[in-house]
């Protein structure tokens, strides 16, 4: 999707730009909204989030579902009088972004001229109107005025990013394009999609930079290879590194997730987040990798051991265990036997399992039964540290990174800064690399234990 363009050819877009004596519309356009949000403040419009639905009530536009569209639609009712007409059955931050988009087409004098169908096929030119109000709705979603305030104080990272996103109940791409527009730090977010369904290339569809950002991403650029990018293969999966493309002039850290496809395209997308190396984050060595995605299915190159908490039962459980058992069957089988070995299946033991040519599995012995009893938690601090201790041994012989959920911090029920201070001095302390992945749109879990519950344990 271009965001440049020297010569404007749609009619309204035309004569939209007569109307306001200006030359570039993109900013006619952002002014204007601007206008229009500033009005519906006043009228006690608040947020976040900010209700498309309300923005519509105090303009007088009536809003009304419609199964039979695609996403939404604005319909000429009579003179000085249109309606906007929705599908119900999108997703929600879909739905605000499309009510945002057809409000955007109110500022256009001539909407009450057609019919303003979102996904009705294009001219060669439709685009251009479009797009305008794209932007419009990004304006009325995540207005300049409050928008920026919380952009400043949010770390350029996805996490962030998705959180800021949630507040404002908008689409992490289109939080991603404002972080950028409204960035004081140079940044840029960068949006692609896989050329093919094998997933081995990946190329630009569009990038907006901050104003103090200076290498061109130019639409059509094939990002390289080796970049993390290409982790991001499932909508909501995270990654991170730090790179040298082509059109850089030195590293960039760079923030990944997969974004879904689009209503007319089934090819996976990925956004990607870039800024100055080292600017507002280091990752020393000593720091977990949090990473949205799935832990059975750990990335990157080279050995990959999953970290696997197991219960005294042997039970797979309805969580974790269950999807290694699902995703690599001979975690269960290898479990089931180890527990027959009574010598061996004691608290505090743990036992390596290749499933692969690259991937292992590390079971560790440390809690006690399949589900809590009289209000105790089932960890066994005292056991995990023994297990993850001969973990770093593992490890360490293998040359190989570790991967987990939050072990111990689901059904076991403990505190995860706890588990994640036991990881630190065992594992990351000793040069090992460790990834703990959630599940997307699953809660990060809080630490939720107490010093006083601790010593029931023992």
């Amino acid at each position: 999707m271009p965001v440049q363009k020297k010569t404007w050819n749609h009619p309204s877009v035309i004569r939209f730009l007569k109307e306001h004596g200006a030359d570039d519309p993109v900013a006619a356009v952002r002014q204007v909204a601007r206008d229009l949000v500033s009005e519906a403040f006043d009228a006690g419009w608040s947020g976040p989030p900010f209700d498309p639905l309300q923005l519509a009530a105090l303009l007088k536009i009536e809003v009304l579902p419609n199964d039979d569209i695609s996403e939404a639609q604005l319909v000429p009712v009579a003179a000085n009088q249109v309606r906007i007409e929705y599908n119900p059955h999108e997703r929600p931050s879909r739905i605000r972004f499309s009510l945002s988009h057809e409000i955007g087409h109110t500022l256009f004098s001539d909407c009450e001229e057609a019919v303003r169908h979102r996904a009705a096929k294009k001219d060669a030119n439709t685009w251009e109107l479009e797009f305008l109000c794209d932007v419009a709705a990004s304006e009325i979603l995540l207005p300049y005025g409050v928008f920026v305030q919380d952009a400043k104080v949010v770390s350029p990272t996805i996490r962030d990013l998705m959180s800021l996103g949630d507040r404002y109940k908008a689409s992490l791409e289109a939080v991603l394009l404002r972080f950028a527009e409204t960035s004081e730090d140079p940044c840029s977010v960068i949006f692609a999609r896989f050329d093919d369904p094998t997933q081995v290339s990946l190329s630009v569809q569009y990038s907006k930079g901050s104003l103090g950002f200076q290498p061109t991403i130019s639409r059509g650029y094939a990002i390289p290879r080796s970049s993390k990018a290409y982790e991001c293969i499932n909508a909501g999966w995270t990654s991170h590194g730090r790179e040298h493309w082509r059109v850089f002039n030195s590293e960039y850290d760079i923030e990944c997730v997969g974004l879904p496809p689009t209503k007319y395209d089934n090819r996976p997308r990925v956004g990607i987040l870039v800024s100055t190396a080292g600017a507002h984050f280091d990752r020393p060595t000593t720091s977990i990798v949090p990473d949205i995605g799935d832990a059975t299915q750990p990335r990157g190159s080279g050995n990959k051991i999953i970290a696997q908490l197991v219960n005294s039962g042997a039970a797979v459980g309805t969580g974790f265990g269950r999807a290694m058992a699902e995703s690599w069957p001979e975690s269960a089988k290898s479990l089931r036997r180890w527990k027959e070995e009574t010598q061996t299946f004691k608290m505090g033991t743990s036992r390596l399992t290749k499933l692969s040519p690259e991937i292992y599995v590390f079971q560790m012995l440390a809690q006690k039964g399949v589900v809590p009893k009289e209000g105790k938690i089932g960890i066994r601090y005292s056991s995990l540290r023994t297990c993850l201790t001969e973990l770093a041994k593992a490890a360490a012989q293998l040359g190989a990174s570790v991967h987990m959920p939050r072990i111990g911090a689901g059904q076991a029920g403990g505190d995860w800064s706890i588990i994640e201070g036991m990881i630190t001095e065992e594992l990351l302390m000793k040069n090992i690399s460790v990834t703990v992945y959630d599940l997307p749109g699953r809660a990060i879990p809080k630490n939720t234990s107490s010093q006083p519950q601790l010593f029931k344990l023992v």
